[in-house]
């Protein structure tokens, strides 16, 4: 078994959606922001929306690997 998949089923404030939003109009300035969600399937469904923002300069999705504010997704939890 490959302990770096990533379980689909864990529920838990463990998925974050980030992206930067670029405004060209007053000199490349850019604003970076991010959602935490307890699903996957949240997560993917706000990232599909994202994705087609105007002015988007990068996106990501991602599963929390450690945070003070966030679980950390169960892939990346040290073995006991």
């Amino acid at each position: 078994m490959n302990n770096h998949m990533i379980c689909t089923a864990h529920e838990g404030v463990s998925w974050i959606v980030c992206w930067t939003i670029r405004s060209e109009a007053i000199g490349y300035v850019d604003t970076d922001y991010y959602e935490a969600f307890e699903s996957l399937a949240e997560a993917k469904q706000r990232y599909e929306v994202i994705k087609y923002k105007d002015c988007l300069y990068i996106h990501s999705l991602c599963a929390v690997m450690d945070s003070s504010d966030y679980e950390t997704h169960p892939a990346f939890e040290e073995p006991q």
